[in-house]
């Protein structure tokens, strides 16, 4: 894995109707990037229930950077979460 993740978290955003995504993601890959794009896709057990994008600049090879992303879905959501993806959109 390229940019691994970690400490992955999920809370109510100003809104009922939206979900903040925190966490890290690394560089592992083999190149800089000055700015880096993720999306990140939450999942029920059944279905997409939202995603996002994460947008990481001045991305360095072995560095590990924060996240905060806004989620398009309702908060009452949250408990539902089974799982998530993040993948690499592009980068430059």
């Amino acid at each position: 894995m390229f940019f691994p993740v970690y400490d992955v978290n999920f809370k109510r955003g100003s809104s009922e109707e939206t979900i903040v995504a925190t966490g890290d993601i690394r560089n592992d890959s083999n190149k800089d990037y000055a700015c880096a794009l993720f999306k990140i896709v939450i999942y029920s057990k059944h279905s997409a229930i939202g995603s996002g994008v994460i947008k990481i600049h001045d991305f360095k090879l072995k560095t590990t950077k924060s996240f905060n992303v806004l989620i398009d879905a309702h908060s009452k959501l949250i408990p539902a979460i089974m799982r998530y993806e993040i993948l690499m959109e592009r980068g430059y």
